[in-house]
């Protein structure tokens, strides 16, 4: 079993660290490399559980149900590339069960993966941010715009409404099993948040009001006829904390999320900025990019290069533009991957 378990890690950890090496490279992970992993894996995997760790199967497949989600709504809601989804899909399914059981994390630990890669591609953005800004001079030389108070507090309460209907109603529903499963019901929140936020876009403000208003009647109606104990449908306040303190983090890296680079050197799925794409809406010149999210939507093909190209040299090309920098995810999921394991491995050896 030990090496079967070694082979499966050993299959891992050359998946991520050659898919981290071509993207940081080209800004690619192959297909071929990606499917060759996974059919090596499948085939580790049948003798692994159908021989050494049968009473492992349920907790690999639902974490790899949940690792699947994961990976799925992140690239629906273009927080990274349908690579990087696939590679963490694959992670997971070569990942041996048995090294999730030793923290106890519920039925889908590989959540713990994603609170790590995340954390470490923060540290990098701020990092990465502090470096330029020291080199460049300008470290605290931030341009922020008057705050839209009344948009921030109601999205605010929007949220934290939604999040506590939502819970109440998962542990209406399955309370005896998510009692003991918090890191699962913080896996939900997590997914709760990033579905409200991507909702927001598509609600119009008189419906989000209205929803607003409701929201909180129902929560005061429940604790005023003591259905539900008010006191259980609390703010979490730590939590609310840690968020405005990344977000605040977040509005410095923001600063330096931008690289200007010739116009001659543009290519095939940069991301403008959108002071760029807005810049190309009064030119002649056919089949510039439209698109201005600065997310992977706003990835450019190669016609939209080619076009840009022929920007350059019109009256109103520029020699340069503004695109938007990249974050290497595959190199943080791999390397939230080791240390997953190496926690794993420690955690084991402790309670051996």
């Amino acid at each position: 079993m030990i090496y079967i378990e070694a082979l499966m890690m050993a299959v891992v950890l050359y998946t991520g660290i050659v898919a981290a090496w071509s993207d940081c490279r080209t800004g690619l992970i192959a297909n071929r490399m990606l499917l060759g992993s996974l059919a090596i894996s499948a085939v580790l995997n049948s003798i692994y559980y159908s021989i050494f760790c049968w009473d492992y199967l349920a907790l690999f497949l639902t974490n790899l149900l949940g690792i699947f989600l994961m990976a799925f709504f992140f690239y629906v809601y273009h927080l990274w590339a349908a690579g990087d989804s696939k590679l963490l899909f694959v992670i997971g399914f070569g990942i041996p069960a048995r090294l999730y059981s030793f923290w106890q994390l519920g039925p889908i630990p590989g959540f713990a993966i994603l609170i790590i890669v995340f954390s470490l591609a923060y540290i990098y953005v701020i990092a990465d941010s502090a470096i330029r800004g020291i080199k460049e001079r300008n470290l605290l030389d931030i341009h922020m715009q008057k705050p839209h108070w009344g948009s921030i507090i109601c999205s605010y309460l929007f949220m934290v409404m939604a999040m506590r209907l939502i819970n109440l109603a998962l542990m209406l529903a399955a309370g005896r099993y998510l009692e003991y499963r918090g890191f699962l019901l913080t896996a939900i929140d997590f997914f709760i948040i990033l579905s409200l936020l991507q909702a927001r876009e598509d609600i119009t403000d008189r419906v989000f009001y209205a929803l607003i208003v409701c929201g909180w009647g129902i929560i005061a109606l429940l604790g005023i006829l003591k259905i539900v104990p008010f006191t259980g449908i609390h703010i979490d306040f730590k939590s609310w904390i840690i968020v405005f303190v990344v977000m605040m983090l977040r509005i410095i890296a923001e600063r330096y999320n931008y690289q200007e680079i010739p116009t001659k050197d543009v290519k095939e799925r940069m991301i403008l900025s959108a002071s760029t794409v807005l810049m190309f809406r009064t030119s002649r010149v056919q089949g510039l990019p439209e698109c201005a999210t600065e997310d992977l939507r706003a990835r450019i093909s190669k016609e939209e290069a080619a076009a840009i190209l022929r920007w350059k040299d019109s009256k109103q090309g520029r020699p340069t533009i503004v695109i938007v920098r990249k974050i290497p995810f595959a190199i943080f999921i791999t390397i939230g991957t080791i240390m997953f394991l190496l926690m794993e491995g420690l955690a084991s050896w402790h309670i051996l």
